[in-house]
């Protein structure tokens, strides 16, 4: 039977068909329906998204701003805060994604036969990664582990895994794949780059930089690519130069430079090699000889203040104080694109004017750096405080020199007085003509300039390029630019009519003077009357008149005002005196503000307390000769005060804190145990006070104590019960408030909230040992001198043997603190904070339940600093943990 050529035709199609349609099916495992799916998953699907996603990862790498102030991270990854600018990408590859597995998944009895689909998986992995997804992320890298136990592919999902772990800090999960991938034998040779490098991240993020550098440098022998080269080398080179070796450092910045980095990298690499020279030993002239080279090329011009910054760090290594300023003020003021670096430069001229005693510039340049550090800088809070305890300082020296002054002018004859008034008024309106006539010649040249373009572009209006001229954005063919002097003007002055006394308004309203006085810079127009006022116009000489009387106003004539002004003075020296020993540890400067507070103005109403100042700081400066000589002081005029006390008998303050009764000293013991968590031996001894003490009125917290410690030892619901029994025992005690809180609190978390409360206090940490601060929060409306004083009298009365330091910030928009720092250990702070806490004097006048006091940790407070909004669950923690009752 013969067939003709049409019917074969026909019979091929159909079989094609055939074989197509059954090939679609992903529920057999044939020849063709594994071919077919291998061949249209691959580049139907997979082969697209998995450009894609190395496209975006390209882009991540060229995009991603290092900080350089710090180690490098090994891997650039994506920011948590720029997460929503990936996501659209990420959700792409996704979708795409799971198409692919949707469409070509031949997962049959438990078994992929698809080979492309453990590569998508990785890619849905990945996208999941990318958007901080990251326990999305490790099921998808774990399917793949699991369905592929012997594909070597499987390598690639478990160090994607091991990269999940490192960014959530599952260190110990890490751990543990690390050390299964080592004893590995099968590990594809191809991986081992990737894999040490991933290993070496997961040191850095330990700080653990020796087993780091053990891991890092054969990722960096491996790897195959030039720009992972050139990072990896940078990253060892600074964790050489971290562990101090500069010989290391200066090898792998060397070849940093060699593989071509970008251009940021490039210029770090180049700075750092010399930083690294100087420490490994090298001549300081030849280093310096780079850094000079380095700001003379054009293409470094953007970073000279970052070679100034270098320069003057390597002058402060030779001693040359001189050069080390000028560097470093040049640095400061060639700043203008680094914030960071700025602030850091200002920071250092900052610290330099600080130790010569200059603290009026120093205060300058603490102003620029708060202004310009990163917030996240390590030292930023400490650097802020320091700026605020300058700016209090020169602000009362300031009105120490200023009221002085004024006092100065205010015992002269009048005629002088008005003489100084028409001086003062001279030189302002000599300053205004000035200002005048150089915004004039502004003008001029602007017009001018205007002019010559107009002329240029054959008198077009807008002053645009002729056709086919230069672009529109050069200097000169802008518009913008042109009008950019009259605009200012404009900004600062308004619309003004060219005339004499341009810069001030003669028309004034004799009724409804403002509140700047006669002769400000008002904007009235000529036309402009109020409803119930009378225009009235001055004379040049009549505005003169009032205002030269307007400053006479402000200088102290009579004798209340006099007084006024000495007060300020007196308050202002105390203030200053107290300052600097305190929060600037400046014992010399405070000794002698003091002195000269008590020379100055003899009788003033710190007199005895500033005896007491004087003595303590000349036993610590030491000069024993003045010291002999307030004490003797104190001693012979003021025999009956508590100073005098206090230096009869120095351990008078001890005496008082231990000299209790057995009773007393029982309990405080008890309580010592129970800080330091010994909960048994507290249970026992609360058993025992029964005994000892049955009487004792320290019954309720005993009992309070007890409760808790049985809670702590048994269960939360034993404390519950145990805690509901001290309410009820003692409903008229403040033990019963305490109880209740507690049981409100232990009550209201269940296990749904357990985990995020526990996270709460995981922010903070009770160490016994650490140095502990005393925080005072108050009100912004309360005066802070006023509880300063009291705290630092406090501290005198009280704890005149420790080294205190008062220092105060603004918390939040609502509340300021003060800090008392330099107690010693828990216990201590426990002493102070049972003596300051019923203390009415040192807030007094202040609303009670607007104030907050507690005892923080010197860790602690760092971190409440940082998460402000966290003030509430540090209170509770200091509730549980220091038990306040």
């Amino acid at each position: 039977m013969r067939y003709s050529h049409t019917m074969i035709f026909r019979r091929t199609i159909y079989l094609i068909l055939a074989v197509a349609i059954s090939a679609c099916t992903t529920k057999k495992n044939t020849w063709v329906n594994r071919n077919y799916h291998n061949l249209t998953s691959h580049y139907n699907g997979y082969w697209a998204v998995d450009e894609s996603m190395k496209e975006f990862e390209l882009n991540l790498f060229k995009k991603y701003k290092d900080n350089y102030e710090k180690i490098l991270p090994i891997f650039t990854y994506t920011a948590l805060e720029e997460v929503k600018t990936v996501t659209p990408d990420m959700e792409k590859v996704y979708q795409k994604s799971s198409k692919v597995i949707q469409y070509h998944s031949m997962l049959i009895r438990d078994v992929e036969y698809c080979s492309w689909i453990k590569n998508t998986f990785i890619l849905i992995g990945k996208s999941h990664f990318y958007k901080h997804d990251y326990f999305a992320g490790l099921e998808a890298f774990e399917y793949v582990v699991n369905k592929n136990k012997k594909h070597p592919y499987r390598f690639e999902a478990m160090m994607w895994m091991l990269r999940t772990y490192n960014e959530t800090g599952l260190f110990s999960s890490a751990q543990g794949l690390i050390d299964l991938i080592i004893d590995e034998k099968k590990f594809p040779e191809k991986y081992k780059s990737e894999f040490n490098a991933i290993v070496a991240d997961f040191y850095l993020k330990q700080e653990d930089y020796a087993k780091c550098i053990e891991f890092l440098e054969p990722a960096f022998k491996l790897c195959k690519k030039r720009k992972y080269k050139a990072r990896y080398s940078y990253i060892l080179a600074q964790l050489y130069q971290k562990l101090g070796d500069g010989d290391n450092a200066v090898k792998y910045f060397g070849k940093s430079l060699d593989y071509g980095p970008d251009y940021d990298l490039a210029f770090n690499s180049k700075l750092n090699l010399a930083k690294s020279k100087a420490l490994s030993g090298a001549d300081p002239k030849e280093v310096k000889k780079m850094y000079l080279d380095m700001l003379s090329e054009e293409k470094y011009k953007d970073y000279q203040d970052q070679i100034y910054y270098s320069l003057g760090e390597l002058s402060e290594k030779q001693n040359e104080e001189k050069d080390e300023e000028d560097y470093l003020v040049q640095s400061v003021k060639v700043a203008t694109k680094n914030k960071h670096q700025k602030g850091l430069s200002s920071l250092k001229v900052g610290d330099l004017y600080f130790k010569q005693a200059k603290y009026e510039v120093s205060q300058l340049y603490f102003d620029t750096a708060v202004n310009n550090l990163n917030k996240d800088f390590p030292e930023y809070y400490v650097v802020e405080n320091k700026q605020k305890s300058l700016k209090t300082l020169v602000g009362y020296l300031q009105t120490i020199a200023k009221e002085d002054s004024l006092q100065k002018v205010g015992k002269l004859p009048k005629a002088d007085k008005i003489k100084l008034a028409n001086k003062i008024l001279s030189d302002k309106k000599k300053k205004i003509a000035e200002e005048k006539k150089k915004l004039e010649e502004q003008k001029s040249i602007q017009e001018s300039n205007k002019a010559n373009i107009d002329n240029f572009n054959g008198g077009l209006p807008g002053g645009g390029p002729p056709i086919g001229g230069p672009s529109t954005q050069w200097y000169y063919y802008n518009p913008a630019t042109l009008s950019f002097g009259l605009s200012e003007f404009q900004k600062r002055w308004g619309n003004r009519k060219l005339e004499d006394n341009w810069r001030r308004s003669n028309k004034l309203v004799v009724n409804n003077l403002d509140e700047q006085g006669i002769g400000s810079d008002s904007t009235m127009n000529k036309g402009e009357v109020t409803a119930n006022a009378k225009k009235v116009e001055y004379t040049e000489q009549q505005l003169d008149s009032i205002e030269i009387d307007k400053y006479l106003q402000n200088i102290p004539s009579t004798l209340e005002q006099l007084s006024a002004s000495t007060t300020k003075v007196i308050d202002a020296y105390y203030n200053c005196g107290t300052l600097y020993k305190e929060q600037l540890n400046d014992l010399n400067n405070s000794a002698k503000t003091f002195e000269n507070l008590q020379t100055n103005y003899p009788e003033n109403k710190y007199k005895l307390v500033t005896y007491y100042q004087l003595y303590r700081l000349y036993l610590a400066i030491p000069d024993e000769k003045k010291a002999e000589f307030y004490k003797n002081l104190i001693l012979a005029k003021y025999p009956d005060s508590e100073y005098a006390a206090i230096i009869s008998n120095p351990d008078i303050n001890a005496q008082k804190l231990s000299g209790k009764n057995k009773e007393d000293s029982f309990y405080e013991d008890t309580y010592n145990f129970f800080i330091s968590t010994d909960y048994l031996i507290t249970q026992q001894r609360c058993i025992a006070s029964d005994s000892l003490f049955p009487k004792s009125q320290y019954k309720p917290k005993y009992a309070l104590l007890r409760a808790l410690s049985k809670g702590k030892l048994e269960s939360k619901q034993a404390m519950i019960a145990e805690l509901k029994k001290v309410s009820a025992l003692y409903p008229n005690d403040p033990v019963k408030a305490k109880a209740d809180e507690i049981v409100a609190i232990l009550e209201q978390n269940g296990d749904a909230t357990d985990a995020q409360s526990d996270l709460k206090n995981s922010l903070f940490k009770l160490d016994e040992n650490e140095e502990h601060y005393y925080v005072l929060q108050i009100p912004m409306t309360a005066s802070l001198n006023d509880v300063k004083s009291a705290l630092s009298v406090f501290n005198n009365l009280n704890f005149g043997s420790l080294v205190l330091k008062i220092e105060d910030l603004v918390f939040n928009e609502n509340k300021k603190m003060l800090v008392v720092k330099g107690i010693e250990n828990l216990k201590k702070a426990l002493t102070y904070y049972d003596n300051i806490k019923d203390n009415e004097n040192i807030t007094n006048g202040i609303a009670p339940e607007s104030i907050k006091q507690f005892m923080i940790s010197k860790s602690n407070f760092v971190t409440l600093l940082k998460n402000q909004k966290e003030i509430e669950s540090y209170a509770t923690f200091f509730n549980t943990s220091y038990l306040k009752i």
